[in-house]
């Protein structure tokens, strides 16, 4: 098994719960960060959220930083975000025995500092899983963002990155019942999740 795992595939099609229940409770000893949909009283989205990976479960009590804002039209993004907390959980990944990153691949990637701490990591020895985001979802992304048209390139440039690199898996899934892609990612888990 390779040591760097990467799922990418429709939105919504169920990468981030495939490798948050094969992790279980290893995900509490994840560097690496998480993102999430952040939802009001009444379930409305309000923003997207990210946090460290081992907050997953949110019992640590750690900030989350809001990366774009729902709540204003049009949506906000919030850059910053990531060229500071996202570079400060990449950097800090590489104490960890293994790291999460979910997701990467939308407007991150216009954000150099992140990019380049990103590619690090990949770059490392450090054991990665996480979901990279599909082209399709960025190219929704960037149109709704109204994002820098160079965000297809830097894309681009990231995809042949990981396939200059003998150690990095990009597997496309289906989702839930992908049962190749459920093996795999049980096999990362069973081989690379330690403390």
């Amino acid at each position: 098994m390779k040591r760097k795992l990467l799922l990418t595939g429709a939105s919504g099609c169920g990468k981030t719960t495939m490798i948050r229940r094969a992790l279980g409770a290893r995900m509490k000893y994840a560097g690496g960060f998480i993102t999430y949909r952040a939802h009001d009283s009444e379930g409305a989205l309000i923003g997207f959220d990210m946090a460290p990976a081992a907050d997953a479960d949110s019992v640590k009590g750690f900030t989350a930083e809001r990366f774009i804002d729902c709540s204003v039209s049009p949506f906000r993004l919030d850059s910053d975000v990531f060229r500071y907390y996202g570079v400060k959980l990449l950097r800090e990944a590489e104490n960890y025995s293994f790291s999460v990153c979910d997701e990467f691949g939308g407007a991150d990637l216009l954000v150099p500092e992140f990019y380049s701490a990103l590619t690090e990591l990949l770059s490392s020895d450090t054991p990665l899983i996480g979901v990279f985001k599909g082209g399709t979802n960025t190219a929704s992304l960037r149109d709704a963002l109204r994002l820098d048209p160079t965000l297809e390139e830097r894309r681009n440039a990231l995809t042949a990155f990981f396939t200059r690199r003998n150690d990095i898996l990009v597997l496309e899934t289906t989702g839930r019942c992908d049962t190749p892609a459920i093996r795999a990612v049980n096999g990362w888990v069973n081989e690379y999740a330690i403390k």
